[in-house]
């Protein structure tokens, strides 16, 4: 009962109050994977960047096969430019759910910061195979392309991204 608060909590992003609940919560069951979860990803909005990852490496250590510890640890790991790691939690993410297009994203992303540009294409246009209706994939992909020189294909994402009501930002 005292997780579903927190839970809740979470999503009306009272992060602060889920993290009590989710602290009560493993008073009770010191070994509830997903409080440890939830209340990393709680600290991670927080900023609370050494809680955060206490908390996700304990939810893996009891859950080594839920693939949100290891996106949400990816997601802090890129936070704090630790692109190398990033990338390590993110391929565990995806070895377990190859379906979740959010994890491509953020990989792309890294990839994109570690100047790896044919490979952030990749996982972008993986993102987009999951998710074509996200208009952001089609922009982000774009600016990579554009990077790379690849002009007319940047161009024809950033056309679909607009079409798809991505508002792309003013320089």
């Amino acid at each position: 009962m005292i997780y579903n608060r927190g839970l809740a909590k979470y999503f009306f992003n009272d992060y602060t109050g889920a993290i009590a609940d989710f602290d009560k919560t493993l008073i009770i069951d010191p070994n509830h994977m997903l409080a440890y979860s939830y209340r990393g990803s709680s600290k991670l909005e927080t900023k609370d960047y050494n809680g955060a990852f206490s908390d996700f490496d304990r939810a893996i250590n009891l859950d080594s096969l839920n693939s949100r510890n290891y996106y949400e640890k990816g997601i802090l790991e890129f936070l704090l430019k630790g692109y190398a790691q990033a990338i390590n939690d993110f391929d565990k993410a995806i070895k377990i759910d190859s379906r979740n297009d959010q994890i491509f994203n953020w990989r792309a992303c890294t990839k994109y910061a570690l100047s790896d540009y044919e490979n952030a294409i990749v996982d972008y246009s993986n993102a987009i195979k999951l998710n074509p209706k996200k208009g952001v994939y089609y922009y982000s992909r774009g600016l990579v392309e554009h990077q790379v020189n690849q002009i007319e294909s940047a161009n024809l994402d950033f056309k679909k991204a607009t079409k798809l009501g991505y508002i792309i930002p003013k320089e």
